[in-house]
């Protein structure tokens, strides 16, 4: 955890003096730092089935494949009816729904006046948006999702731990 928390770190400093995000910056990071925690736990999990040399090569190829196939952004959620339950247990899309309401949704409902306060257009597009990736949680509802499905990947981790054998590694 500690390592997480300082990887985290130095991906959120950077991340919030560069890019603009109406989020409040403890969300930011309260959410990296549970994208970062999956990596690990991801990482472990991959370690008992593959030799320790490939390890790192492989946890990444795996968190770049997970991200791309189960977070909902590039292959949506009703595309896959049959593998509903894998985007409903991946950290990565749940990260993504709460990244979507607390930088999409919550400012257009803040928007007081202009242009845009009341558009019809932008009112539907934000809706149309929702319906097609089924992104309905707030932000900490997915958090909560996100950190539940990483507490049970921790558990098969412990699980794992107790009984696999650690000398066929070699």
């Amino acid at each position: 955890m500690p390592f997480t928390f300082l990887h985290t770190l130095c991906i959120w400093a950077p991340f919030v003096s560069i890019f603009v995000t109406p989020m409040p910056q403890g969300e930011v990071f309260f959410s990296l730092w549970l994208l970062l925690t999956f990596g690990a736990a991801s990482g472990y999990f991959l370690s008992f089935f593959i030799p320790y040399g490939y390890c790192g090569l492989v946890s990444v190829v795996w968190s770049v494949w997970w991200c791309l196939l189960f977070s909902g952004m590039t292959i949506g959620i009703h595309d896959m009816p049959q593998l509903k339950f894998m985007f409903y247990s991946s950290p990565p899309r749940w990260y993504a729904e709460g990244f979507f309401y607390a930088s999409t949704v919550i400012p257009y409902k803040k928007v007081r006046y202009g242009p845009t306060k009341g558009d019809i257009w932008l009112k539907v597009s934000l809706a149309r948006m929702q319906q097609s990736m089924a992104f309905h949680q707030t932000f900490w509802q997915s958090m909560g999702w996100m950190f539940l499905s990483i507490c049970c990947l921790t558990l098969i981790n412990l699980f794992c731990i107790t009984t696999t054998r650690l000398d066929k590694k070699v």
